[in-house]
């Protein structure tokens, strides 16, 4: 809740996973707020309209959370990662980035 730039495209996510959900894209978020925020974070995935499943931070040790998801990624956020069916990640997005690029990248792999 207290990243702006994730925020602020959250909303455009919700409207992608919509878009490509019938072609089987799923959007699946993990919050990175503190433990002790988790009802504040829930509530903001809520009021946007985030589909299930949605995760929050379990952990107060940032490095164990990045480790898990992306061992390349340095936690700057906001962050996007990209899995094809397989579950194999194709393409990371770190920083602010156009929801047309995104967009592209999901097309590619539907």
């Amino acid at each position: 809740t207290w990243c702006a730039p994730c925020r602020e495209e959250m909303p455009q996510l919700v409207a992608l996973e919509q878009k490509f959900r019938a072609r089987g894209f799923r959007l699946i978020t993990v919050s990175a707020d503190e433990p002790a925020d988790a009802a504040q974070a829930l509530e903001f995935l809520k009021k946007t309209g985030v589909p299930a499943p949605a995760y929050i931070k379990s952990v107060r040790d940032d490095d164990q959370l990045i480790r898990a998801i992306d061992p390349k990624w340095s936690g700057a956020l906001p962050a996007l990662f990209l899995y094809d069916r397989s579950g194999k990640m194709v393409a990371r997005f770190v920083g602010e980035t156009s929801i047309l690029q995104i967009r592209k990248a999901i097309e590619r792999i539907l």
